[in-house]
């Protein structure tokens, strides 16, 4: 059945320092059927909590089972290409199939080789958190944990 996605409180864990300050600049680009939504840069930041809320209209298309929730985190840079910090692929078939209209997840983020970089912190009270279904609201997250 089509109906919007919602995808909130992302946040990552253990990046990899990569520019000259032992830091990096991250954010997240989060796609789903194609369409992409980008979070706000984070500078000098190795666990970074984006507080932002995305949404995807699913009117076209409802989800199946087999499609996915894509992440890349990257290090923005002024100039040049933004570097790949990390990347994985969080499944939706348990949003598809299951009774619940939510779901979290963990993941671990890779580089482009498959090797593990980071983790991207996903769990009850933090981390991300996928919806699907009518326009209300998800429960705000304690971050603290």
């Amino acid at each position: 059945m089509p109906g919007k996605l919602y995808v909130s409180n992302l946040r990552a864990k253990c990046l990899p320092g990569i520019n000259q300050n032992g830091q990096s600049d991250p954010f997240a680009e989060l796609s789903v059927q194609g369409s992409k939504k980008k979070t706000e840069v984070i500078k000098d930041e190795l666990n970074p909590v984006w507080n932002e809320k995305f949404e995807w209209d699913l009117q076209k298309r409802a989800l199946s089972p087999d499609e996915s929730l894509h992440i890349q985190v990257k290090d923005w840079e002024r100039l040049g290409r933004n570097r790949l910090l990390g990347q994985a692929t969080v499944p939706l078939k348990e949003l598809v199939k299951g009774s619940s209209n939510t779901m979290q997840a963990e993941v671990n983020l890779t580089d482009s080789n498959g090797r593990q970089t980071a983790v991207s912190d996903i769990r009850r009270g933090g981390g991300e958190k996928i919806d699907r279904g009518s326009n209300r609201q998800l429960p705000s997250s304690d971050h603290n944990k």
